[in-house]
């Protein structure tokens, strides 16, 4: 079967598209999650489209409707259960990162490094035949809850519900992204160490061996958090009014009590709380997520380079194989011209299992088409409410971790969406815009921790502005505006 003749089976506006700085050979377990033996229901099929150190993750609209309806239908008891199996995995994935993150992979034969990077992916394939199913039911919710709520304000009108208002509050995270504990931590540490300064190097090193994955891309490449950085994010701290810090980063303790007044105070239906339960669980889900997927890219990039030094084959090309091709690597079956030509486009398409991979002149027009559909020229861009608020400020865009530097205080910071590589752009940031994600992605996620505006969901936004632009973001409403 042609996995391509498959795809061309459906128009360009039945897919929709994830944009992301990514590479084949970091996504290899995570992305056969999807289409390999998912919990309820898998995708059909995925495209994953590179392009020089960037990815358009392209998946189905009605897999996503299909599969978020059969999430929401199991309701939230039955994912509570799921979620401590699924902590089973990630707690393997854990102790196999803590152990190969430490070892001395030089000494290893070829063999047993194919051993001990196919065990590792599969234990990320393992862990996403669950966790991918947040993917769609985030999509799902993100359609399927304005509909609910405006149904809800019409046949109460006497209530004046606030739809945008009230999705951004029923969806509110009850616990801290990792992004919080990971100051927080500091925090106790500099808390610490100001009664006594002899634990200075024993905490801090308990902290990198917990965070050591804090520096990697999602789903690119991973960095080391050296010890002299965590000395210097605890002089910025210990420079700080601590227990104010600390509140600030215990924020999300309230939303629990908010979401409670909400519910009381309009009694919303048992179908609108159901979904919006679940997007609330989900999102501290999603983070723990993103924590295995830094690990995956600090691990990876580990042994790529490893892999590179034996092979003399640039990194950057071993990043363009799929990890079932490692036999085929070291036995010579694949050409250096072959990594070559993939490192500047190609696309992998997923549908089971292992990946069919095509060239541009195979695909160009497929993936054009779906990738910058036409759109209309507009002053006003609308998306989703993540984070209410107004902010006026100069448009950056940011879509690499090398554009997090060009970010000043006050900028208004637009993305296909954020991930964790952005955390030092989005604390500088007045608000935030995006082109993808849902009420539970990062961008809303961080957004709230750090109670900035923040619009989702514009599908347009880092095509229409451009650096510079002046704008206004009204995330009450839920609207962009270009003033200049």
């Amino acid at each position: 079967m042609n996995y391509l003749e498959e795809a061309k089976k459906n128009k360009p506006s039945e897919w929709y598209v994830e944009h992301a700085p990514a590479l084949p050979f970091s996504i290899s377990g995570m992305a056969r999650g999807f289409t390999g033996g998912t919990k309820i229901k898998r995708y059909s099929i995925i495209l994953a489209y590179f392009e020089k150190g960037e990815m358009d993750w392209i998946s189905l609209i009605k897999d996503q409707n299909k599969i978020g309806e059969m999430i929401a239908q199991k309701g939230q008891a039955y994912w509570k259960k799921e979620f401590k199996r699924w902590i089973k995995s990630k707690k393997a994935i854990e102790r196999n990162f803590q152990l190969l993150r430490k070892k001395d992979i030089s000494k290893m034969s070829d063999k047993d490094i194919i051993a001990e990077i196919n065990k590792w992916v599969e234990l990320n394939w393992e862990e996403r035949k669950t966790s991918s199913l947040l993917d769609p039911f985030m999509f799902y919710a993100d359609r399927k809850l304005p509909e609910l709520l405006e149904d809800f304000a019409i046949k109460n009108p006497k209530l004046k519900i606030d739809i945008n208002k009230a999705r951004e509050i029923l969806t509110r995270p009850e616990d801290p992204s990792f992004f919080a504990e990971f100051e927080l931590n500091l925090i106790n540490i500099a808390k610490e160490i100001i009664k006594n300064p002899r634990l200075r190097k024993k905490l801090l090193q308990a902290h990198i061996d917990r965070f050591a994955w804090i520096k990697g891309d999602s789903f690119s490449k991973g960095k080391e958090y050296t010890f002299n950085e965590a000395v210097g994010h605890l002089s910025e701290i210990l420079k700080l009014d601590i227990k104010k810090l600390e509140r600030e980063n215990k924020s999300w303790q309230k939303n629990k009590k908010i979401r409670k007044t909400h519910i009381l105070k309009y009694k919303f239906n048992k179908d609108i709380l159901n979904i919006a339960n679940l997007s609330s669980f989900f999102t501290k889900w999603q983070d723990l997520r993103k924590e295995d997927a830094m690990m995956n890219t600090y691990l990876l990039t580990k042994f790529i380079r490893e892999v590179s030094r034996r092979t003399g084959i640039d990194e950057n090309y071993l990043f363009c194989l799929d990890y079932s091709e490692l036999y085929d690597l070291f036995s010579g079956k694949i050409s250096i011209k072959e990594l070559k030509k993939r490192s500047g486009s190609c696309l992998f398409i997923y549908k089971k299992s292992d990946p069919q991979i095509f060239h541009k002149e195979d695909f160009k027009d497929l993936v054009e088409n779906i990738i910058n559909p036409p759109h209309e020229k507009s002053e006003v861009i609308s998306g989703s409410v993540a984070s209410s608020g107004r902010a006026i400020g100069k448009v950056k865009i940011v879509i690499t971790r090398n554009d997090v530097d060009k970010v000043e205080m006050g900028d208004i910071l637009v993305s296909t969406m954020t991930r964790p590589e952005h955390i030092v752009a989005m604390k500088k940031a007045a608000a935030i815009v995006t082109n993808e994600g849902g009420i539970t992605c990062h961008a809303a996620l961080v957004s709230r921790e750090l109670k900035i505006p923040c619009i989702i969901g514009t599908k347009i936004a880092t095509k229409v502005l451009k650096d510079g632009d002046l704008v206004e973001v009204d995330a009450n409403k839920g609207i962009v505006k270009i003033i200049k």
